[in-house]
């Protein structure tokens, strides 16, 4: 197993980025997490770190790329997340089921979240997003309350997804 499913990872210094992007169809279990399951007679081991099954991320941290800063920050935009299910099997050794950060100034946009199922997880960790649609989230069993932190986001849409109540009152 890996510490990190689908993954979109840069450094704001990179500047450019990611457009029109669809993920869709995809089941993962013991993603993102320490844990271990048996599938099909088989024993699968989680890794010895916790990642996050969906992560989007201006963090990366490779010490062997050194040139200088872009004028603007990397940015993902019209990214289309379609019929995901995410199983961390125990929220003891799991992680966040979404990771998504950027950068106040040039803030990603255009995600779809749609048909999302999610089990087993920790809080997910949602900041610097804007413009963008959750549709039909289904969670189970979240360690973190609420399910969904949202930090530095605008025009975010929401339409079928009981666990945020009132995702206005949710974002700092």
């Amino acid at each position: 197993m890996t510490d990190n499913g689908i993954r979109m990872k840069s450094k704001k210094e990179i500047g450019g980025g990611v457009r029109r992007v669809c993920i869709r169809n995809i089941g993962m279990k013991g993603i993102g997490t320490t844990n271990s399951f048996t599938y099909n007679g088989k024993t699968l081991s989680g890794n010895n770190i916790n990642g996050y099954p969906l992560e989007f991320s201006l963090k990366y941290a490779d010490g062997s790329t050194n040139f200088p800063a872009a004028d603007t920050s990397t940015v993902f935009t019209d990214v289309k997340i379609n019929d995901v299910s995410i199983d961390q099997i125990d929220t003891n050794h799991a992680s966040g089921c979404i990771e998504i950060d950027g950068t106040q100034e040039n803030m990603h946009s255009g995600f779809e979240f749609k048909n999302i199922k999610i089990k087993n997880s920790l809080q997910a960790k949602i900041s610097q997003l804007k413009l963008s649609v959750f549709d039909t989230l289904e969670t189970e069993n979240i360690g973190g309350d609420p399910p969904f932190k949202f930090a530095q986001c605008s025009k975010l849409t929401f339409s079928n997804v009981p666990a945020v109540i009132n995702p206005q009152s949710n974002y700092s």
